[in-house]
């Protein structure tokens, strides 16, 4: 039933007047594709393809007001603010007036969740996997380094020895001082190709030709060995036992004092 107050409010399917409204529905409201217009035809809530839109015109923003209080504005660019009203010219624009500010992201549990960036051609991920693990991929999505739970930080790896803070698989350079408690190496190296070297010269450097061995090479040549047993090996890389061992030539200088060689024994 229709019934129009002598207010001038209208009310269909109820006949309690809030005082407020002009028209008051008590049901459901079937409109054609138009939609319902909301002050002028530049804000219209309508049915396109099925979908539901709240469409604006003129530059018109849309904005989500709980509790008569603005939480969200959605710009006429496209932009979308939360908990701010000033656009700073990004696509998404979180903001707190107070305490730490978070965005929320939550996966069931077992699988992985995250951020996905990509310019179109070029995709680049940051991810949190089961085990609260950090990972970051890069180039088609392949994992290029990961921060793992016990804060150890592996690149190009994801084996986590437990105990190293710092593990690298390949090549790493430091531009600047490195200060640690350990550093360790996973591989011997050679004399060719050192596993310790300084700039770029690689074939000169420190290397472990064997167990518990140390050894120096220079141009691609072993230049010196320090045995398991504590024996300095120079020029030579068999162990006789001597604490000191040289093939080659020696050259001992005095400027003051006596130079004295002895033999225990």
């Amino acid at each position: 039933k229709l019934t129009i107050k002598a207010g001038g409010n209208v009310l269909i399917g109820t006949t309690t007047d809030d005082g407020i409204n002009k028209l008051q529905v008590n049901g459901r409201i079937l409109t054609s594709n138009d939609g319902i217009i909301i002050g002028d035809s530049n804000r219209r809530l309508v049915n396109n393809s099925n979908n539901l839109e709240l469409r604006t015109y003129a530059g018109y923003s849309i904005t989500v007001a709980p509790n008569n209080s603005e939480s969200t504005r959605f710009l006429a660019n496209g932009n979308i603010l939360i908990g701010t009203t000033t656009d700073s010219g990004y696509k998404l624009q979180v903001e707190s007036s107070s305490g730490n500010n978070y965005v929320f992201i939550k996966s069931y549990w077992a699988n992985n969740v995250g951020i996905l960036f990509s310019d179109g051609s070029n995709r680049g991920l940051l991810s949190m996997n089961p085990n609260n693990d950090m990972l970051f991929l890069t180039g088609g999505l392949n994992e290029r380094a990961r921060i793992t739970s016990g804060g150890n930080l592996l690149i190009g790896t994801t084996t986590d020895d437990g105990s190293n803070k710092l593990q690298v698989n390949g090549n790493a350079t430091f531009g600047a001082f490195v200060f640690a408690e350990r550093f360790r190496t996973t591989v011997a190296g050679t004399a060719s190709f050192a596993a310790i070297y300084l700039n770029s010269d690689s074939n000169s450097g420190l290397f472990q030709p064997s167990s518990d061995n140390i050894g120096f090479t220079t141009a691609a040549s072993e230049a010196m060995r320090i045995t398991s047993s504590q024996n300095l090996l120079i020029g030579t890389t068999t162990d006789s036992g001597e604490k000191l061992q040289v093939d080659g030539k020696i050259k001992l200088q005095t400027t003051a004092g006596s130079l004295i060689a002895q033999e225990f024994g």
